[in-house]
């Protein structure tokens, strides 16, 4: 029987998701069925974008303890944006409002950004040294940057860029790179985690069948002028077309080696300049020809559909999907994912655009590359940063020392799971279950999770919601992890979340558990938009403020639920397999997919002219 005090309740969130977890491990998890986001208004669907380009460009690291949420609202005084973080801290007090960064014990610090009148040239240059506060960096950072301080810096950068796109976009994307390559290069090496091999070996491999010719239509793609050559040498027909791409070439059977190739080459060079790349040798022009990587495959992907047309033939569809298959029944039979897939599983679910809803990961994972780059030129093109009316708050929610306990995962597992699914299972079944939560893993009470900050923006919106029974007087719910908030701090709260649109972005789809908060703080048609969830529970705990009672036992409830289907699910994993193996193709064209189209990419001065 579920608990209803909020500590208990609490703990076996806490407790729920790290069985689920243990239970359905990265390998099996990752392949979920991703739910698309809600359909948006159109006015909805554009702030979606904004912040979502917003949270890519503050997002810098790989690890999830460096994920960032936005949220705002557009009146007309102006954009006002929410950032927020969530940091690990070892005692709390309360919550302080500062202009001069957080006090070291608070819960929740808030402060308003505004550009760092650093100049972007100083920015970009990999050679300068600035202070930041009361310590210096360099540029690369060897960590982080302090979100208050790239924040800070970002704006500055938008802005100087927002005015003078032409003079300034190459020192932009050189500061973008330089910030976030460490996020970019643990993307691009995220393939293995889908095929169990990189995309460009695959690829590379892969030659159409006879057979593929019988659903392939013949059509034609506008391309760059950097790629002209690479077509023109394949005797690869093209026709004259009056936008800004001059040249159509024709995709059909006879020129899809020739367009496989293009896409070989152009990912096998990023990838290897990316992976290559070394901060402590980093100079301006080194960056400069990653950049110029990045803008070709982000020329390839979108210029045209040429890529989804490749994608979409049939032998190499089944090509992945055996590759992909593969990959799991690999997993399965070590019996466990490795520590690094486990924190590297939620890349493959890259934000690229919040109304993507593409279910092919491979396509995802192509496009989440040059995420921060689209979302840059973007938010370059829009007024919002040329405008002195547009304001940036960052929140940072600091986990208190209290959430690291749980109920032990092997007691939810005795007493919310097992009663009602034993009956369902044979004897060997259960044997197998109780071998497993006997394991140290299932005994343990320390909490390994963490608060969200996408869920904790969507805690604050819907408290302060004017159509939500919250007035001036009413009590905020909290968590028995945080202290209470005085009048004061919570008017605080209340001017920056009262009227914010409920639109909550990241820089990747969201776990699970906050896609069910989002509908159950905000159920119909008034529920929370988001990027939409991978389907893959992480170790999760409620926010502190502004979550009912009532909400957290619906959440609870619904991982019993989702517990007892991983349950039987793991049950029938480890009885013996029945599939039949099959080859997968491995046929060589005769021509080589490595040829260097960067030879006849732009300089680096023009890269951005034709987007």
């Amino acid at each position: 029987m579920s608990s209803s005090h909020p500590a208990e309740v609490e703990c076996n969130i806490r407790a729920l998701t790290t069985a689920i977890r243990l239970l359905e491990p990265s390998w099996q998890a990752t392949f979920a069925t991703p739910i698309p986001a809600r359909q948006a208004g159109s006015g909805n669907s554009a702030l979606g974008r904004v912040y979502n380009h917003i949270a890519t460009l503050l997002t810098q690291d790989h690890s999830r303890l460096h994920v960032v949420a936005v949220s705002g609202r557009f009146t007309t005084d102006g954009l006002f944006i929410n950032a927020l973080e969530t940091e690990g801290i070892s005692s709390i007090d309360s919550i302080s409002s500062t202009h001069s960064g957080p006090a070291s014990k608070n819960l929740l610090s808030i402060e308003e950004i505004r550009p760092s009148k650093t100049p972007l040239r100083d920015l970009a240059d990999p050679t300068k040294k600035y202070i930041l506060h009361n310590y210096y960096i360099s540029c690369p950072p060897r960590i982080s940057v302090p979100l208050c301080e790239h924040a800070s810096d970002l704006f500055q950068a938008l802005e100087e860029f927002s005015v003078d796109r032409a003079a300034r976009q190459v020192e932009f994307f050189r500061f973008v790179w330089l910030r976030c390559h460490r996020k970019i290069r643990n993307r691009i090496t995220t393939d293995k985690f889908i095929l169990g091999q990189s995309l460009v070996d695959l690829l590379g491999k892969w030659v159409p069948l006879d057979a593929d010719s019988d659903s392939l239509e013949e059509r034609w793609f506008g391309v760059n002028s950097a790629f002209y050559e690479h077509f023109d040498s394949r005797s690869v027909p093209y026709r004259h077309h009056a936008g800004h791409l001059e040249r159509e070439y024709l995709f059909s059977p006879a020129t899809i080696i020739a367009w496989r190739n293009l896409f070989v080459s152009t990912l096998t060079i990023l990838r290897d300049r990316v992976i290559g790349w070394e901060p402590s040798n980093s100079s301006i022009q080194s960056i400069d020809t990653i950049n110029a990587a990045i803008w070709t495959w982000k020329s390839l992907l979108y210029d045209n559909e040429a890529f989804k047309a490749l994608l979409a033939i049939p032998s190499l569809h089944s090509a992945i999907k055996l590759a992909e298959f593969t990959f799991r029944e690999q997993q399965r039979l070590k019996q466990s994912a490795t520590p690094l897939l486990l924190d590297e599983s939620d890349e493959l679910e890259e934000n690229v655009d919040f109304e993507d809803e593409s279910e092919d990961a491979i396509l995802r994972y192509c496009q989440g590359i040059v995420a921060w780059f689209r979302a840059g030129h973007v938010l370059s093109r829009s007024k919002l940063f040329k405008s002195t009316s547009t304001t940036l708050n960052v929140l940072h929610v600091y986990k208190p020392s209290s959430i690291r306990i749980m109920t032990k995962p092997r007691d939810v597992m005795l007493s919310l799971i097992l009663p009602t699914l034993t009956p369902s299972l044979n004897g060997d079944d259960i044997t197998l279950i109780h071998r497993r939560i006997d394991e140290n893993d299932f005994k343990t009470d320390e909490f390994a999770g963490t608060v969200h900050c996408e869920a904790t923006l969507m805690a604050f919106i819907s408290f302060f919601s004017p159509i939500a029974t919250a007035t001036p007087s009413t009590p905020m719910p909290r968590s028995p992890s945080a202290p209470a908030l005085t009048q004061t701090e919570i008017e605080r709260l209340r001017v920056l979340f009262a009227h914010t649109d409920k639109v909550v972005s990241v820089a990747k789809k969201c776990c699970l558990c906050c896609h069910w908060l989002g509908q159950t703080l905000a159920p119909d048609n008034d529920s929370f938009i988001v990027p939409g969830t991978h389907g893959i529970v992480f170790p999760w705990t409620p926010p502190f403020y502004g979550i009912p009672m009532s909400v957290l036992q619906q959440i609870q409830q619904r991982l019993i639920s989702k517990l007892s289907e991983v349950t039987r699910t793991w049950c029938e994993r480890r009885r013996p397999p029945a599939f039949s193996r099959r080859r997968s193709p491995t046929s060589q064209s005769s021509e080589s997919a490595s040829d260097d189209v960067m030879a006849h990419w732009p300089d680096s001065e023009m890269l951005i002219k034709d987007f």
